[in-house]
């Protein structure tokens, strides 16, 4: 489908309107933002300049774990990664830099970011990529996941992750911070203590991160509400870019298989993509893909095209049996 141009991509400049969350209350990362660069020293470069940025989470190893294998994956949109690979998305004589851009010269981090975009923590991924052969999927892992351990509180969802509509930018589910997945055991190493009583208060507002588990699609079927969660793009006085958390709510409304459809109060914004979709256990039941583009007139009488018509703006995403799919097979290899 996103081949084809129905599904939108993620990376643009959109702007934030809703309430700010409340200074006090404890913000919870239900997804970051996955940043690649890229870096042509004989194209003249001087440095590595921005690839591209859009929605990412973090989900546990699924397997049995040994010593060296991660303890987490960082799922985000493969298009941003690899946009080489994607040149749909990006048309026009103005990117045809991407044909000398290759896997080897790219890096990427993930970050986290408070409600006016502000990068609050920034972790290194590997080299090493793992993008799905069919999907705008990809995965990566942290560099150091140590490090991740002592400068985030890792937490995952408890209560249903359903917040007003009229606080839909801001609110967060109620969540437990000691509830650790056992795939991520409890780091041994404490934060610094010379860190002051508000750093202390500053790090315990800031720096919690879900690590969010996959459920099956039931919960795209039963008619609950679900939460798609992101980052969007925006601009600061001086022009540059950042990224802001947002959500938007949701029912789900239609299968095209594999994909699945859902109306959202608010047309998901560009920068959601590779951001996940909760179900009201704040669980992971999908990857943002994109939206439905609206057709082009025409006089087609395609079953599909005529499905995707009705669907035009809906929220498009795919379901977590592909992503579990996915992680089995590179966990395995």
């Amino acid at each position: 489908m996103a081949g084809r141009g129905v599904v939108r991509g993620a990376v643009a400049q959109s702007r934030l309107s809703g309430p700010s969350a409340t200074a006090s209350a404890p913000f919870v990362h239900f997804a970051g933002t996955m940043s690649s660069f890229f870096f042509l020293p004989e194209q003249g470069m001087q440095g590595y300049e921005v690839l591209g940025k859009a929605s990412a989470f973090i989900t546990p190893w699924l397997s049995e774990r040994s010593e060296n294998t991660p303890r987490y994956h960082v799922v985000g949109a493969a298009h941003v990664s690899h946009p080489f690979y994607y040149r749909q998305y990006y048309p026009g004589e103005s990117h045809d830099w991407l044909s000398f851009v290759a896997e080897e010269n790219t890096r990427h981090s993930l970050e986290f970011r408070n409600n006016t975009g502000d990068v609050k923590q920034q972790f290194d991924l590997r080299p090493l990529t793992f993008r799905h052969p069919d999907f705008d999927l990809v995965v990566m892992h942290l560099a150091d996941e140590d490090a991740f351990l002592r400068e985030v509180i890792v937490t995952s969802p408890s209560e249903p992750a359903t917040p007003d509509p009229q606080q839909q930018h801001s609110q967060q589910p109620t969540l437990t911070s000691t509830s650790i997945p056992t795939s991520a055991p409890t780091p041994t190493t404490s934060p610094k203590p010379t860190l002051s009583y508000r750093a202390r208060r500053q790090r315990e507002r800031e720096a919690r991160v879900a690590v969010l588990t996959l459920a099956d699609d039931s919960a795209s079927f039963s008619g609950e509400q679900l939460v798609f969660h992101g980052h969007i793009g925006s601009h600061t006085g001086t022009k540059q870019e950042t990224h802001i958390p947002h959500t938007e709510v949701g029912k789900y409304t239609a299968k095209l298989p594999p994909r699945l459809f859902a109306h959202t109060d608010n047309t998901l914004q560009m920068g959601m993509c590779g951001g996940p979709v909760l179900g009201a256990q704040g669980q992971c039941i999908g990857v943002i893909e994109g939206i439905v583009n609206k057709p082009a007139a025409s006089g087609s009488r395609d079953e599909r095209a005529i499905a995707l018509a009705a669907l035009a703006n809906s929220a498009v995403y795919l379901p977590c049996t592909i992503l579990r799919d996915h992680l089995l097979r590179l966990e395995q290899d």
